[in-house]
Order: structure tokens, then sequence, then C-alpha cells
């Protein structure tokens, strides 16, 4: 398998900082937009990506983009698309999807779409008439802007902004606030570290006990 683009999402408004920590991993070609980070990277790269981003809320596949302003087209380029290089004969499948200002307003009809394309590629490509779909999962996003369809696989799982410890029930917030806090990270770097720390912690007196005690999982 080649090189990749992968999508690093994100919280929106925090883009500059999942580049940063992007760049620090070693990665080139970043191109940024609204609450995603894409950038070149290989497949072996995926386990690291998902274990060291701290600020990211997922690691997605960039499989394919192309423009779709009807079923017939969103069909056709879906399944020319190498899922069988991702998705082994008996992998579960899930599609999600959402739209934005596209010919293909029903998200629901999309997401049946793309399914069925992903499924006939697969049969076709395992020279079968049936998938079991008995084993790992694999979610797949269809995401409609502007009459262009990008068809994305989720590498991540559950979200890695929600990586904290079981045992810590009391943790209610959001592993992504706690790594901010502790890290004492600067937006754009123009907000001095103690005063953005000293801010947050005077909100809560709780949060320091849970900086304290939260922790990502297999670490």
């Amino acid at each position: 398998m080649g090189p990749l683009r992968l999508i690093a999402t994100s919280t929106f408004g925090l883009e500059a900082l999942v580049r940063r920590e992007v760049e620090a991993m070693g990665f080139g070609g970043i191109a940024v937009t609204d609450g995603r980070v894409e950038f070149d990277a290989v497949a072996g790269d995926i386990p690291r990506l998902n274990i060291g981003l701290r600020t990211a809320d997922r690691v997605l596949v960039r499989v394919g983009e192309f423009p779709a302003t009807d079923f017939g087209q969103l069909f056709d380029r879906t399944k020319e698309l190498p899922w069988e290089e991702w998705i082994p004969r008996d992998g579960k499948l899930t599609v999600i999807g959402k739209c934005v200002r596209s010919t293909l307003a029903s998200v629901r009809s999309s997401q049946s779409i793309a399914h069925k394309a992903v499924v006939e590629r697969l049969k076709a490509a395992w020279h079968t008439d049936t998938l079991p779909e008995t084993g790992a999962a694999f979610t797949i996003q269809v995401a409609l802007q502007k009459d262009v369809a990008l068809l994305t696989l989720d590498t991540s799982g559950p979200g890695l902004h929600r990586r904290v410890k079981r045992s810590c029930p009391r943790a209610a917030l959001r592993y992504l606030v706690l790594t901010l806090i502790r890290s004492g990270s600067r937006i754009a770097g123009r907000m001095p570290r103690k005063p953005v720390l000293t801010r947050i912690l005077c909100l809560n007196r709780k949060i320091l006990r849970v900086c304290g005690s939260a922790r990502p999982t297999g670490y």
C-alpha cells in the first residue's frame, strides 16, 4: 500500500493545535480546513497517530473525493474505490453521512447508496454473492459539501478525546480539555501559559483534581 492522505479531525477552533502536533510528529503536506487537518502518511503511521495525537478527535483515511450531483454518480464513483484494500471479506460495515449545501440533501439515502456500492465492490473483489459482516467493525463516512463527496474510513473507533480511565467516573470533562490544561497550551502562541491555566482553574477547583486522576487509556 502506497502513500496515503490522512485526516485528523478536531473540535472547531483547535485546528492550529492539531496541526502543531502533526508537524511535531514529522508529517508533511499539511492542509488545514474547518475541523480538519489533512496530511501525507503511510499505513504504518496510523497506529502511532492514534496513540500519539492528544488534541485530535479521530484519524480518518481519505479514500476518495469526487463530484456527486445524483445518486447514480455517487454509487458508481463509490464502487470504483479500492475498499478491499481496507475491509476484509467478513468486515462489518457502518456508513454514516452528513450533507452541507448539496443537491443530494438526503443523508439517509446517501448512506444507503454508499453502503450498497461498497458491498457490491467487496462482493466482486472477494468473488462471493454474500458478505457475512461478522468480523471487525469498519465505519465509512460520506461527507457531501457543495456537490462534492468525500469518503473516509475511520481508524480510531471511540473518539480519541474520550480516552479516560473507566475507573474515574467523576471525570465528566472531555479528555481534550484535560490535555489542554495539563500542557498549558497557548492558542496560536498568543496567550501566555500561566494566565491560561490560572483562569481555567479559577472557574472550577474540581478541574485540578480531575487532571490529577484522568489519564488516557494505555499510557
